[in-house]
């Protein structure tokens, strides 16, 4: 079973001047949405360093041109049964959309990124951390706003039917299932931070891109014994 989500969202005019989304945000340094007319209204909003009248860059709180919306969701539901196993998956993929990784921020402010000391695409700053925060610092987030691409086992199930002349063995019963199941067993990204699904601001329509030093999601293992009478 495949459910394949793709939505998108447009302004097309409003009775009100363009403003910036309240609530659930850090400002500029770090992004936020902005609702005016024809616009898509998912995308990231920012500093930005862009030409003036002089012919000279200058920060400019301006569209980054990133979405934060992802291009679409899909999720791989897969049932597999032989005899008496049965063996079963829940598989999610995000492709596009674009995250605030403040995590990636704070850590290279620290010098303590994974990646700080790779080399950077500078000729002058030779790390990569340096590099993306000496960046961030004179006035531009995009160091800092990346692809939340990203493939997730979310869950994995395995159950065993035991043979009837076994099941019988307990008093009065007719069926004995084995069950074992995962949850967040695996993530295939490129997103520098623990999880480009994680925001700060819960399940809201706007500023949901966001991710500032999360825990990361807790893998879950359950096991069961069902019995039929």
């Amino acid at each position: 079973r495949v459910i394949y989500n793709h939505n998108t969202q447009h302004t097309d005019n409003i009775p009100v001047p363009a403003f910036n989304v309240a609530g659930g945000t850090f400002g500029a340094a770090y992004g936020r949405n902005r609702i005016q007319a024809n616009t898509v209204s998912t995308l990231i909003w920012g500093n930005v360093p862009v030409l003036n009248a002089a012919g000279t860059l200058a920060t400019k709180d301006t569209s980054t041109g990133l979405d934060a919306n992802p291009i679409a969701t899909t999720t791989f539901n897969n049932d597999f049964t032989f005899k008496r196993l049965t063996f079963s998956f829940l598989l999610d993929w995000r492709a596009g959309g674009y995250v605030s990784d403040m995590t990636n921020n704070l850590f290279d402010e620290g010098g303590q990124a994974r990646d700080f000391d790779d080399a950077s695409p500078s000729t002058t700053i030779k790390k990569l951390g340096d590099y993306r925060y000496d960046t961030f610092s004179k006035g531009d987030i995009r160091p800092y706003i990346q692809s939340g691409s990203y493939v997730k086992l979310r869950e994995l199930a395995v159950a065993f039917d035991v043979p009837e002349k076994l099941a019988k063995k307990i008093p009065g019963a007719r069926t004995v299932r084995l069950n074992f199941q995962g949850r967040n067993l695996a993530l295939w990204s490129k997103y520098w931070s623990y999880d480009p699904e994680f925001n700060n601001f819960g399940n809201s329509n706007f500023n949901r891109f966001v991710d500032l030093a999360p825990f990361p999601a807790s893998r879950q293992f359950s096991f069961s014994l069902d019995i039929g009478f």
